[in-house]
């Protein structure tokens, strides 16, 4: 006889803790993040990528309605920009000092090998990390979750709390459908239901990462466009007109796509407060609903996984006694306070931290440094001395280092106008403002961050610092337009409502409050046996 099921466990047996390597979930251009076919999906059989674990590094945490390559690009730019970033500057490093010693040619098409670098290292840095250390352990349902064994799968979906607790960040690909998935608000509501205690929660716009990786790939054409030009201009060559009218067909004809993506992105930004703020778990949605309670390949009739996902939110934000909702209003008011004060922080403002920017920002830029340096090396032949030499070297160094910040200004820019456009759809169309508003606000741009530092330096001689004045002024302002909307990286505790949630738990871990549950679940069991609406159906359809 199959044991009854009133809630969701989070008691793991060993033969349930299965991880997998971040880099299987990113192989194969994202091909586990496609939203399942069918109901059946021999590949996912058995846990063929699977290995034993006690604890995992990250938990990630999705739903399965969103694009593979909007949640493939989201984990790029969370978990391998770093590596990339910095391996990007190492080379470039390297590929300037034998151009400025002449030991390889000194030609702009040596900027290829960082430039590979960064973009390789941005796909594939996972795969390669695992030669020489240890693997990222994370947790995916569909890969973690045995799904040839019925009861395994049936443990593994219902005992997501256990896989929470063992997990040491969680990463959320958020999308507008996120929180009106009931299991997707249940995975975050049991990460951080522990009072007092402070969680790492990683939050990424599932659309802002391809729209970085797009603004990246534009900033280069234009910055080998903006390099070549000059170069011809200066040995008196017509060429640069072609470069130049390239560099043009670009901004015409990228720019406004950008912007509409962008302005798409903040819209859906900007609609989160209301979501939280009207978020009440029983209006949530999850496949077993959808199906009408009924399993799509054999007509079987299941029984709701709200319904486990209420029972244990009594246990959690509830008390034995206890026959109203107030437990499920509990964990709402949670939501949408503290859940929601948070993520409006990680989402909201300018949605990543500065220095995921900053990698970026330098990664996109290293190559450049390789071609200043070889320009460090050789000094014009009136440098005699030694002071000269080191004036002239830190001229182009504060010339380089203006690039990545000038990149940084503009992804500050690009988010600014995107609010603005949204603001302005009111009275005017979405098409319309991306066709108007980047070639109002782009003179601007150009204005403040190119415009200073080029007179300057083209003004000064060979052994004056004045460039670095206007530097440190976009310095001061870049730094202090992101503070505004700087987010922190741990979810501190809402003091109010956790005491609140202490309270509720001293009360219910009672003595008496143990006995009463007991014999509360004995009489109330509802579901007739372990299945759930998950059992037989894909993992991946349970967010």
């Amino acid at each position: 006889m199959k044991r009854k099921l009133t809630s969701l466990p989070s008691d793991l047996t060993p033969r349930l803790l299965q991880g997998v390597p971040l880099s299987i979930c990113l192989s194969g251009c994202g091909q586990h993040w496609a939203a399942p076919r069918s109901y059946t999906d021999d590949f996912y059989s058995t846990r063929r990528f699977c290995q034993r674990t006690e604890n995992f590094d990250v938990f990630l945490s999705h739903d399965w309605g969103t694009s593979r390559w909007l949640k493939l690009c989201s984990l790029l730019m969370m978990f391998n920009v770093r590596a990339a970033s910095t391996a990007c500057m190492v080379v470039s490093i390297a590929v300037g000092i034998l151009r400025a010693y002449r030991i390889i040619p000194d030609e702009r098409w040596t900027e290829l090998f960082p430039l590979g670098i960064f973009y390789i290292l941005l796909f594939f840095w996972q795969h390669l990390r695992e030669l020489f250390k240890k693997p990222l352990v994370v947790f995916l349902d569909r890969l973690c979750i045995a799904q040839n064994d019925d009861r395994l799968k049936e443990q593994g979906i219902l005992g997501l709390a256990g896989f929470l607790d063992r997990s040491s960040m969680l990463a959320v690909l958020w999308s507008p459908r996120y929180f009106k998935r009931a299991w997707c608000a249940y995975e975050l509501g049991t990460f951080l239901r522990d009072p007092g205690k402070e969680k790492l929660v990683r939050v990424m716009p599932v659309k802002l990462a391809p729209t970085l990786l797009a603004f990246c790939l534009t900033w280069e054409v234009i910055r080998f466009a903006h390099s070549a030009a000059t170069e011809y201009d200066e040995s008196g060559s017509r060429e640069w007109l072609i470069v130049s009218g390239t560099l043009l067909f670009v901004i015409l004809c990228g720019s406004p796509l950008y912007m509409y993506i962008g302005m798409g992105l903040i819209r859906d930004v900007q609609a989160l407060p209301d979501h939280l703020r009207n978020f009440k778990i029983q209006d949530a949605e999850c496949s077993c609903c959808a199906n009408n309670h009924r399993n799509p390949s054999t007509g079987e009739e299941l029984p709701c996984d709200k319904q486990l996902i209420f029972r244990t939110l009594k246990k959690w934000y509830g008390t034995p006694d206890d026959d109203t909702e107030a437990h499920l209003e509990t964990f709402n008011g949670f939501v949408r306070s503290r859940l929601s004060r948070t993520i409006r922080q990680t989402v909201g403002g300018y949605t990543l931290p500065l220095k995921q920017y900053l990698y970026i920002a330098l990664g996109s830029n290293a190559p450049l440094l390789a071609n200043y340096m070889s320009k460090m090396g050789t000094p014009p032949a009136e440098i005699s001395s030694d002071l000269e030499r080191v004036m002239w070297a830190c001229r182009w160094l504060i010339r380089w280092m203006n690039a990545p910040l000038q990149m940084l200004f503009g992804i500050w820019v690009s988010i600014a106008c995107w609010k603005l456009g949204v603001y302005l759809m009111r009275y005017c169309g979405r098409v319309a403002l991306s066709l108007i508003l980047p070639f109002l606000i782009l003179p601007c741009a150009l204005a403040v961050a190119w415009l200073p530092m080029r007179i300057t330096f083209d003004l000064t001689s060979h052994d004056s610092l004045l460039p670095l004045v206007p530097f440190l002024a976009l310095l001061a302002i870049t730094l202090c337009l992101f503070s505004a909307g700087a987010s922190p990286k741990m979810i501190a505790p809402d003091t109010a409502f956790d005491e609140m949630l202490r309270a509720r738990s001293d009360k219910s871990q009672s003595s008496q409050a143990k006995e009463a549950w007991e014999k509360k679940d004995a009489q109330d069991s509802p579901q007739p046996s372990m299945a759930t609406s998950s059992t037989t159906q894909d993992t991946s359809s349970s967010s």
